[in-house]
């Protein structure tokens, strides 16, 4: 009974300062890694194999890393390329409810409902205003 306790005390310890989070980019490097761990058998490709152990390999070291602060860089940093390809998927996804504009002088996308007429529509940045059709 006391061995589980003085185990678990131990794993405790290890992980104190560690990074340890399954933060959005571990995620995707996991799901990658799984991934080509299952097509391996079915390719026989050693490049599958290699890649799985690879991408595992550095999950592990950004989930073990003491250095936090460059670990939730990496993320950021990663979080800040996907969002355009997330927006699409939004776009996508809301394209029989919402049209999707950009304002002429600033570029700022504006979201507008469909099915409204002429509208005029008022960019929230700049305040430039447009007369649109839905």
């Amino acid at each position: 009974m006391k061995r589980k306790g003085k185990w678990k005390e131990k794993i405790l310890f290890f992980m104190r300062d560690r990074y340890g989070q399954n933060d959005v980019l571990n995620k995707h490097i996991l799901f990658f890694g799984f991934l080509s761990l299952v097509i391996y058998p079915f390719t026989n490709h050693l490049f599958w194999l290699v890649l799985s152990l690879i991408l595992l390999s550095y999950s592990y070291f950004r989930m073990l890393s003491k250095n936090k602060s460059a670990r939730k860089k990496e993320n950021e940093a990663y979080q800040k390329w996907l969002s355009p390809i997330r927006f699409q998927f939004v776009k996508y996804k809301n394209r029989e409810n919402y049209r999707y504009l950009k304002c002429p002088n600033c570029k700022q996308k504006i979201r507008v409902p469909r099915n409204q007429g002429e509208i005029r529509v008022t960019c929230p940045k700049c305040s430039h205003t447009k007369d649109i059709k839905t």
